[in-house]
């Protein structure tokens, strides 16, 4: 008869085979919508033996508070690498599907003994609760992650698990929807051969991708305004000259350009052509690209998309990776 495991034995070889099968856990969502509570705990295992073999888990409470828990994995350095020579700033990623990420504010970091391994627990206080729902949508959600000291823990980990995640963020309620004009969600959107994540404004249609997959086009639902999105190399020069060269190809297209304003890594300018608006953004992204957007719509309704804009330039970002 094989010798019995003790509970480190067992929490060594959960760890191994955590590691080596990342793809064996199962996401276990348990909440409390009246209380604004809820928890998601990522288990190899089934049934009464849940509790024994918890990876990690991911948590709301009251005051919209969030919080990310490690239970098997190198604790001590991931909290190590947390505390040292941040100053008290310590962040994580929170990382949606194709990589998108979000930083994380860690407020607080607290280790203690894990009475089912004999090792160690560590459990993270997410400051900025807001952010880290503020992009999920039932596509995003797929394959999410959170890095933390270097190592990534799967919040979605078999397919469909994103639906959980959805069920989760409606279980904590409240301030933690995503952002809304009008009566709808914006959607996100990413470009995996460039590398970069913008939010569509609710009204519009989904991108209607161009054939080399280097961005695409939206409309709003009566026709009048059209958002393009596109990201591409730069043959030649910088960004820079890259942002020179786009600005004078606006004016060559007729448009007066009257507002400009350029750092960096970004770059703004808007003009007007009769009666229509434009106004196109660039940022820098990785592999020496740069990405845009650029909408158009009628001068009658400034007032309305101003809010829209503003928008479009927080969710404008470059992700983590490039194909």
């Amino acid at each position: 008869m094989p010798k019995a495991l003790g509970p480190l034995a067992i929490g060594l070889a959960w760890l191994f085979s955590a590691s080596a099968h990342g793809s064996e856990l199962h996401a276990y969502l348990t909440k409390d919508e009246a209380q604004k509570r809820a928890s998601i705990d990522y288990s190899e295992c089934s049934g009464d033996e849940v509790p024994e073999c918890i990876s990690h888990s991911l948590s709301c409470g009251e005051f919209g508070s969030a919080n990310f828990t490690v239970t098997v994995g190198p604790v001590e350095r991931i909290a190590a690498s947390l505390i040292i020579g941040t100053e008290g700033a310590a962040e994580g990623q929170l990382l949606l599907a194709g990589g998108w990420p979000t930083t994380l504010a860690i407020n607080s970091i607290e280790v203690s003994s894990n009475e089912l391994d004999g090792g160690w627990m560590l459990s993270l206080t997410i400051g900025n609760a807001e952010a880290v729902f503020e992009h999920w949508n039932n596509s995003s959600t797929e394959g999410a992650e959170i890095e933390v000291g270097g190592e990534r823990f799967s919040l979605a980990p078999r397919p469909g698990d994103g639906a959980k995640l959805m069920d989760f963020k409606a279980a904590c309620g409240g301030s933690q929807q995503p952002a809304s004009y009008g009566d709808s969600s914006w959607t996100l959107y990413g470009n995996p051969r460039f590398g970069f994540w913008i939010d569509i404004p609710p009204g519009f249609s989904g991108i209607v991708e161009s054939t080399n997959g280097d961005g695409g086009i939206a409309k709003s639902a009566d026709g009048n305004a059209e958002l393009s999105i596109w990201g591409s190399h730069l043959t030649e020069g910088n960004f820079k000259s890259e942002v020179r060269e786009r600005i004078e190809l606006t004016r060559s297209y007729g448009w007066n350009v009257t507002y400009e304003k350029r750092d960096e890594t970004w770059a703004s300018w808007s003009g007007t052509k009769g009666d229509r608006v434009m106004y196109e953004r660039a940022i820098a992204i990785c592999d020496s690209g740069s990405a845009f957007f650029l909408l158009e719509y009628d001068t009658a309704d400034i007032a309305e998309f101003g809010p829209v804009i503003d928008h479009l330039l927080k969710s404008f970002k470059p992700g983590t990776t490039c194909n």
